[in-house]
């Protein structure tokens, strides 16, 4: 029997009202090393991180939203885009180039412009990216919320800085009866990266 990919969700507000909720497949069958790092991102469950904060979604803010591009979120240390860490270490290789960026809703993995240096942070497209592609891995993908996406990309702004502050007020897993899935848990370590002092923006 297969197991069913999971589903998160992610709960935005804007100028501190709430603005709905955004609901992500995870492509775990193709992908399990990105989107367990995502979904354990989304539920806090592996605790404190290097910076003594939890590597958590939850408040974090979503500091960059470009006009007729994406938004980009998940630097929970700083929310500025040059934080975040994966649940693996600081940063983590890409896994595979499975997926495009080929219409409004994609979720995509964000790295410096140094290959391999996926953390936690994250971003999704208001259109189809082509450019991206073989450039960031894609892992999932917007089922439920598209009006709220609407709303975020309403505070967009052509150098990315938004005209409200944005942030995701409360994120987890959708528990679905039809959808049970397990943990994956026994990862290859050749996709781990060891911390780096240096700092990178990260960029799309």
């Amino acid at each position: 029997m297969k197991i069913p990919n999971p589903r998160v969700y992610l709960d935005v507000a804007i100028g501190g009202r709430n603005a709905g909720r955004l609901i992500f497949e995870l492509f775990m069958d193709k992908l399990p090393i990105t989107c367990e790092n995502f979904r354990c991102l989304c539920t806090g469950e592996t605790g404190l991180g290097y910076y003594l904060k939890p590597r958590w979604y939850k408040n974090s803010l979503i500091h960059r939203i470009v006009t007729d591009f994406m938004f980009q979120g998940g630097d929970f240390n700083f929310g500025n885009g040059y934080g975040g860490e994966s649940i693996y270490g600081q940063y983590f290789r890409n896994e595979k180039f499975i997926y495009k960026h080929s219409k409004r809703g994609v979720l995509s993995m964000c790295q410096t412009s140094i290959k391999h240096t996926n953390n936690s942070q994250f971003f999704v497209t208001f259109k189809s990216c082509p450019w991206l592609d073989k450039k960031h891995v894609v892992f999932g993908n917007l089922e439920y919320g598209f009006d709220t996406l609407s709303y975020i990309e309403e505070q967009a702004t052509l150098i990315g800085k938004p005209k409200k502050q944005v942030y995701i007020y409360n994120c987890g897993v959708i528990p679905l009866d039809k959808i049970k899935y397990k943990s994956r848990t026994n990862l290859n370590d050749d996709y781990i990266i060891p911390v780096k002092k240096k700092y990178n923006k990260f960029i799309v």
